[in-house]
C-alpha cells in the first residue's frame, strides 16, 4: 500500500471530495467522508453513462468530467491506495 497527500478540495458534481492530484497519470479523489460513498458510486454511474452517450453521438469531441477544486487543504491527510512502484 502506497500513502498519498491529498492535496485539495472541490466538488465532483454533488459529492464534495479531496484531490491528490495527479499519480501514475491518474487523477485521484475521493470523497470527504464515507458516508457519501453511495452518492459519489451514483454520481460516477449518472456521469460515465453521460459520456458514453456523448461519446456515441460525438465521437471525437473532448470527455470530461465536472471536477471543480475550490482550494488547497492543509497538509496531513493522506489516503492509502494498493500501487506498488513509484509515480
Amino acid at each position: 500500500m502506497t500513502r498519498i497527500p491529498l492535496t485539495h478540495k472541490g466538488w465532483f458534481g454533488p459529492v464534495p471530495i479531496y484531490s491528490a492530484g495527479q499519480y501514475g497519470g491518474r487523477l485521484i479523489f475521493v470523497e470527504r467522508h464515507w458516508t457519501l460513498t453511495p452518492l459519489m458510486v451514483f454520481t460516477q454511474a449518472v456521469f460515465a453513462f453521460a459520456l458514453i452517450a456523448h461519446s456515441i453521438r460525438h465521437p471525437i469531441a473532448d470527455q470530461t468530467i465536472p471536477i471543480t477544486i475550490t482550494g488547497r487543504i492543509a497538509p496531513g491527510k493522506t489516503i492509502k491506495l494498493p500501487i506498488t512502484g513509484g509515480a
